[in-house]
């Protein structure tokens, strides 16, 4: 406060202590690009935003893509918890919203936003209404036809496309804009398309839900793995996901196969006897009979098991509730 002010130019000496304030403001945010805000004033969710930043995928797990703060607002991320806590009744709910951009200018986009309802009939009921309010023709199942979560819709084309789901509580929107590169006149795809790209962040988002199952309203329960009589631990949970069991590359290891990263190709080639497959996350794969994807999860390669597997001439099948048996048999 400026107790002292000259007629002449008390004015300007507080117009300039604003702009200074708001300067020093604007360098604070530009310092975290993540913005939270909480309406909890009445009511509140069990939601921090350390729990609904760990929904979300970090700026390594999407080979390409960087997070890039939006250029209006200098945030990247937004997080947003107790919507509808301000008043004394009505539904609840949390949410977290997360953009990348790709690396190289190739105009590439995911725009991922995950929500936390207060229950799993509210999730659905919020994943209708917003269905019904688009304009846009969604048809059943994740972009590639499989069926995800609770209930799941999609829509779109190889240059753009979405998915939303519902699973437990939590509902899942995804878009997807494809990188293009200049072809004469017009723009060209590059790499995986977006209906495909889609598809496997989908699976990599009920992937990362199933992990945090508390906050998802999710059971806890993953798959033990058996081979040779010997009942293992993976390094990741192993979950059934649109009828495919996803799990870490060290699954197929405890199996018996040779795993090798190559780090310049982003790729891991894994062999069993005379057998080879290549995966690579969020590729469209070229030398592979399964149209499933792949994806990250940290730093851990995630496949669909018994695809892979199958490719390697192994057999897996479920032992019940929580074990899954790999029989190696080299070919």
């Amino acid at each position: 406060m400026i107790r002292h002010r000259n007629a002449r130019t008390g004015t300007m000496l507080l117009t300039f202590v604003v702009l200074g304030n708001c300067h020093a403001i604007a360098q604070s945010q530009a310092r975290d690009p993540i913005s939270v805000s909480d309406s909890g004033i009445l009511r509140w969710l069990p939601h921090t935003k350390e729990q609904m930043l760990n929904l979300v995928f970090g700026p390594q797990e999407f080979p390409g893509f960087e997070l890039v703060p939006n250029r209006y607002n200098g945030f990247h991320t937004n997080v947003i918890l107790n919507v509808g806590g301000n008043r004394r009744e009505g539904a609840m709910f949390s949410k977290v919203i997360r953009c990348w951009n790709t690396t190289d200018g190739s105009k590439g986009l995911i725009d991922l936003t995950c929500t936390i309802h207060e229950s799993s009939k509210q999730a659905i009921e919020a994943l209708e209404a917003a269905r019904k309010r688009s304009n846009t023709p969604w048809r059943t199942g994740a972009s590639l036809g499989t069926n995800l979560g609770d209930k799941c819709y999609s829509s779109g084309s190889p240059y753009g496309a979405s998915t939303k789901f519902a699973i437990g509580k939590a509902v899942v929107r995804i878009f997807v804009r494809a990188a293009t590169v200049p072809d004469g006149a017009s723009y060209k795809l590059r790499d995986a398309p977006a209906d495909f790209l889609a598809e496997a962040i989908s699976h990599a988002m009920e992937y990362r839900l199933r992990q945090n199952p508390v906050i998802a309203g999710l059971p806890t329960a993953s798959y033990r793995i058996v081979t040779s009589q010997t009942v293992k631990k993976p390094t990741l949970p192993v979950f059934d996901i649109g009828g495919e069991f996803y799990g870490p590359l060290s699954v197929l290891e405890q199996a018996g196969a040779k795993v090798t990263w190559e780090s310049s190709k982003f790729r891991a080639t894994v062999s069993f006897g005379d057998r080879k497959v290549n995966v690579q996350p969020l590729s469209k794969p070229a030398n592979s009979t399964t149209a499933r994807p792949v994806f990250l999860s940290g730093k851990e390669v995630i496949v669909p098991l018994r695809s892979v597997a199958t490719e390697l001439g192994m057999t897996l099948q479920s032992l019940g509730r929580d074990r899954i048996e790999i029989t190696r048999k080299k070919t």
